[in-house]
């Protein structure tokens, strides 16, 4: 049996003080594991509106949800969905090579999601 754990680093989404721009002018990138609705949803929403990328790894089977979240941003382009499986390691890992080839680097992860 798999217990998952849901957790958020709160910050993320009540203090958005952060800076969201790397010493080279490019906004910051992040990574969120189950985050295509809810507190990760809106989580995304957060370091979107203050001008990072993000990627949304989560579930195949969110794909249409997450779609529809990244279609109503107010700039879909600098957020992407990759489905990711986090019981598979080689699934967790491959959204941070994604992210690396789309946005250059990633800086943050938030995991909304884990197995324990």
């Amino acid at each position: 049996m798999k217990t998952f754990i849901g957790f958020t680093i709160l910050s993320a989404v009540t203090n958005m003080s952060f800076t969201s721009i790397l010493p080279n002018g490019k906004p910051k990138s992040a990574i969120a594991t189950g985050s295509a609705h809810g507190i990760g949803a809106q989580t995304i929403r957060s370091y979107h509106s203050a001008g990072c990328n993000f990627v949304i790894a989560d579930l195949p089977s969110t794909k249409d949800t997450a779609e529809t979240m990244i279609s109503s941003l107010s700039d879909p382009k600098r957020v992407m969905y990759h489905p990711t499986d986090t019981t598979s390691w080689n699934d967790v890992r491959a959204p941070f090579s994604e992210t690396k080839n789309r946005f250059g680097c990633w800086k943050e992860h938030v995991a909304h999601k884990v197995v324990a």
